[in-house]
């Protein structure tokens, strides 16, 4: 188990073959693998996350054969954390562009 993993959001929704399969690549795959889950789950008790834990992070995405893949993931399913070099609330607001977009 990575320790990425330790920190990720675990839905108790049930996911499909295809999406347990997605995910399990994402996380085994991942850059991240080996990376400390502070960097890319860090406690912000609220506050906005500092800008160089971000770029720390997301310059690790930006090595990652499934950026693409665990991107999209987090768009569809993660509200913390960086994910596919994507903060929270970057995921956010393209949840609410698609939304807006598909009304």
């Amino acid at each position: 188990m990575s320790k990425v993993e330790l920190r990720a959001n675990r839905s108790s929704k049930e996911w499909s073959d295809e999406s347990r399969a997605l995910y399990n690549r994402i996380l085994f795959d991942g850059a991240c693998l080996d990376s400390d889950p502070d960097l890319f789950f860090p406690e912000t008790d609220g506050k906005k996350l500092p800008k160089e834990t971000i770029r720390l992070a997301t310059d690790i995405c930006d090595t990652c054969s499934v950026k693409a893949e665990c991107r999209e993931w987090a768009i569809e399913n993660e509200d913390h954390g960086i994910w596919g070099g994507l903060t929270a609330t970057e995921r956010t607001k393209i949840r609410k562009e698609r939304h807006d977009t598909s009304n």
